[in-house]
């Protein structure tokens, strides 16, 4: 296996990532979670790159295409350490076909906390999950005040809590229409093939285990438990333990293929802040960087070779790493 680094821009607190099809091209599209070190929108050939909005707005924990659209929606204000009383969605949209220029940016609504975003798209239009790590704190480790759960639909923008009571609600994962998220109450599955605007969501437990983030890719499931945890799981979809990998601080998990590999990346902001990639059938384990401290990824599978688009907190930079 070959490894190829290339470090694209420097931004400190850098905490979220994206790839994104824009006009048939993929781009990448990183933000910081540091008061006032903004974001960036990257051609992914050239590597020209320009900020993704015009102010220095940050505290960004996610950012997410809205479905069949050249959109993005972001979460804004959530600043490091659990400062986001006044966290707010915004909708992104490109400002002509230069995409590598400023985008506007339109305040949608304030959600406290909110710490996840998600987007599905069924016969009813395109809804949001929205997931708030808690509902309140005085103090940093304060998790007296559990999380919920909300969606809102594109265009009304309403928000409509759907499930509440969940502690350290971290993690969240779409797949087509099913949105898993992860607490210490364990994971929650939420189907959403038929859901329109107020409806009741029959949630199913799928696990009772502390769990803080989550992925899932065909018959398996992985996970890092507890919150920001020492443990990678991988799971059946029965939730059957399969395998057990040890972490640090763990914050970066991803499954599915790499170069037709059944795959699984790990990332720890902890001791070594290692990118580790392992081979799930045979359990070889390649460190793909080391010291960089991930916070997120996205992943990229096209033309026989893999490129992981990293938010490399621990330093400062955003990488991209081309797996042969």
């Amino acid at each position: 296996m070959n490894i190829r680094k290339r470090d694209i821009v420097d931004l400190e607190g850098v905490y979220s990532t994206l790839t994104i099809k824009l006009g048939e091209k993929l781009y990448y599209a990183v933000a910081s979670e540091v008061k006032g070190k903004g974001s960036y929108i990257i051609d992914s050939e050239t590597y020209e790159y320009s900020p993704l909005w015009g102010d220095e707005v940050s505290g960004v924990m996610n950012l997410i295409q809205i479905p069949e659209k050249e959109e993005i929606l972001a979460i804004t204000k959530f600043y490091p350490v659990f400062q986001a009383k006044e966290s707010e969605i915004v909708l992104l949209k490109p400002t002509g076909n230069n995409f590598i220029s400023p985008w506007e940016k339109i305040s949608l609504f304030t959600l406290p906390y909110c710490h996840r975003i998600g987007a599905i798209k069924n016969k009813n239009g395109v809804f949001f999950i929205c997931c708030t790590l808690c509902q309140d704190k005085e103090y940093e480790q304060d998790w007296r005040f559990p999380g919920s759960v909300y969606i809102v639909k594109e265009g009304s923008w309403r928000i409509n809590k759907i499930y509440e009571n969940l502690t350290r609600n971290h993690g969240l994962f779409i797949e087509g229409t099913d949105a898993y998220v992860a607490a210490d109450e364990g994971v929650l599955k939420f189907p959403l093939s038929s859901y329109d605007e107020g409806d009741c969501v029959n949630v199913e437990k799928l696990s009772s285990r502390a769990t803080s983030d989550i992925s899932v890719s065909r018959n398996i499931v992985a996970t890092i438990e507890p919150f920001h945890g020492n443990s990678a799981i991988l799971y059946d979809r029965s939730f059957n333990v399969k395998s057990k990998f040890d972490m640090d601080f763990g914050h970066v998990v991803w499954v599915g293929d790499i170069n037709k590999k059944p795959s699984l990346i790990l990332g720890n902001r902890g001791k070594e802040k290692e990118l580790i990639l392992i081979d799930i059938n045979s359990g070889d384990r390649t460190v793909i960087d080391s010291g960089v401290g991930p916070t997120q990824i996205s992943v990229v599978n096209e033309d026989g070779h893999t490129l992981i688009l990293s938010a490399n907190h621990g330093v400062g930079k955003v990488t991209i790493y081309e797996i042969l």
